[in-house]
């Protein structure tokens, strides 16, 4: 039975294939033999790069990357020789995979760039799905709006602008709120109409109990006897003094009128 993804109006990396591939349908995606496929599902800013970094500390087993978005696609592609999406995809699953499993992060559009290729229905029956969410969604919300002024998606990554240079903004604060939210709208209904259950990592939980946590969805993943190495676990928390003084600004702001004002809505 042919697997259920969600469709965006808009998807700026099922685009990027295009333009880059021309929709060429061959050479088609060839699952290897034996192999297993684990997808971290995300949205920005909710923990899952302390995720992969975490399952992938020990050794056995890659670290999870966004080799599905779109300033990934381009330079693999050309630097593999990739003549279509699904080349472009067997050819990563070589490069990536570890000991018979490949991993890789996974945002709603990206299960709609996989799932237009086809690849979804190949390897549905040898998958498996973590689910990464972060319990205080407002906190999450605020990270990413700062995020995308700073340009620092990592503790690894260099910050265009220091936080504390950035002014307030409630209106992008309530748009990454919105458009996280409506990003796990799509995950559930992915997981629900496919008959999938996750696992389900909280990153609250995550911090508090890193070896029950990781331990308990790496096992139902195929990936038995984990083992985390801390000193190989690269990024860090990267939430100040800022992201306290925003939420007591939104929370503010939102309070003394009693609703929110109008902002994005997600297609």
């Amino acid at each position: 039975m042919p697997a259920y993804f969600p469709i965006l109006k808009s998807n700026p990396h099922l685009a990027a294939a295009k333009q880059l591939f021309a929709d060429r349908p061959s050479p088609a995606f060839t699952p290897p033999d034996g192999m297993n496929f684990v997808f971290i599902c995300y949205t920005n800013r909710c923990g899952s790069n302390l995720v992969a970094e975490m399952i992938g500390s020990d050794g056995r087993y890659p670290i999870a990357l966004e080799d599905l978005n779109r300033k990934s696609i381009l330079p693999f592609a050309r630097s593999s020789n990739a003549s279509s999406f699904g080349d472009y995809f067997t050819k990563l699953v070589d490069a990536r995979a570890k000991n018979g499993v490949f991993i890789v992060k996974t945002l709603p559009a990206h299960l709609h760039l996989l799932g237009a290729h086809g690849i979804l229905d190949q390897v549905m029956d040898r998958s498996h799905f973590i689910l990464v969410e972060r319990a205080d969604k407002l906190s999450q919300a605020i990270s990413l709006a700062i995020a995308l002024r700073t340009g620092a998606w990592t503790s690894m990554e260099h910050t265009k602008v220091k936080p504390d240079e950035l002014s307030f903004s409630e209106t992008e604060v309530t748009e990454a709120l919105r458009f996280i939210s409506h990003s796990y709208l799509l995950f559930y209904e992915f997981f629900g109409f496919n008959g999938l259950v996750p696992a389900h990592i909280v990153y609250e939980q995550l911090l508090a109990d890193p070896e029950r946590q990781l331990g308990n969805a790496a096992a139902s993943c195929g990936l038995p006897g984990l083992t985390i190495k801390p000193s190989e676990v690269r990024v860090q928390r990267q939430a100040s003094a800022i992201n306290h003084k925003w939420r007591e600004l939104y929370v503010s702001a939102i309070s003394s009128r009693g609703r929110v004002k109008e902002a994005y809505q997600p297609a």
